[in-house]
């Protein structure tokens, strides 16, 4: 006859043909009463500890990967902040604008000028221009379309019905702002010298695509403008 091992939890007449016995308390038990619940382990409660301290090890772990993470948020947007600090103090270096502007209104930005006609597609970027300016936080869009464009000598028929029309572009998604709108409603929610991650809207020291659209279009050509 063959052997067989009786599982000693009451009320179960279950054998097994190999021996399962419990790691925990040395039971002799079936395959379904394996597990030391299944079986009232009596060593069950010092099983727990154990288990424990493996859950608060992996909660460490796991909170040290999320330290690690915001510390190098940190470092990455206090990197960014620099590099925002040091573009506007070029871009004031460099600016020109109308000297009447009060400091404390002054807005510094890098204008991408439009693609030149009759050039290629490989060497439109190449050719592209870009001026520093400074305007003033109050004006319009329409205003610095109208400014930048008498001040780098660009044709602006922004008057003539059916003519394409010079626009300003943000940068993040290439989408004119409407003329009317006021430079200082388009400022990025941003801190104090262009601190911040670039994004939509305007920002001190930051990029802006001057392109001329047709009428109706409110979306400047796929290109590279400045950040």
């Amino acid at each position: 006859a063959l052997t067989s091992y009786a599982c000693h939890v009451p009320a179960c007449s279950a054998r097994e043909l190999l021996p399962v016995l419990c790691p925990h308390c040395s039971l002799q038990v079936c395959f379904r009463h394996r597990h030391q619940v299944d079986h009232a382990c009596v060593n069950l409660q010092e099983a727990a500890p154990r288990m424990q301290r493996t859950q608060e090890l992996v909660r460490g772990i796991t909170e040290g990967r999320r330290g690690a993470a915001t510390a190098a948020g940190r470092r990455g947007a206090r990197s960014a902040a620099v590099t925002a600090r040091v573009q506007l103090m070029k871009t004031k270096q460099q600016a020109v604008g109308e000297q009447g502007i009060p400091q404390e209104e002054r807005l510094y930005l890098r204008v991408r000028l439009p693609r030149p006609v009759g050039v290629s597609e490989g060497q439109q970027q190449q050719q592209q221009e870009e001026r520093a300016v400074f305007v003033s936080r109050a004006w319009s869009v329409g205003r610095v379309v109208d400014w930048v464009a008498s001040a780098t000598r660009l044709p602006n028929n922004n008057h003539v019905a059916g003519a394409k029309k010079l626009r300003l572009c943000d940068v993040a998604t290439l989408r004119a702002w409407p003329m009317d709108a006021l430079v200082d409603s388009l400022l990025s929610a941003l801190g104090s010298e262009g601190e911040g991650a670039a994004g939509e809207g305007l920002r001190d020291g930051g990029g802006v695509l001057l392109e001329y659209l047709d009428p109706g279009c409110d979306v400047a050509p796929d290109a590279s403008p400045p950040s």
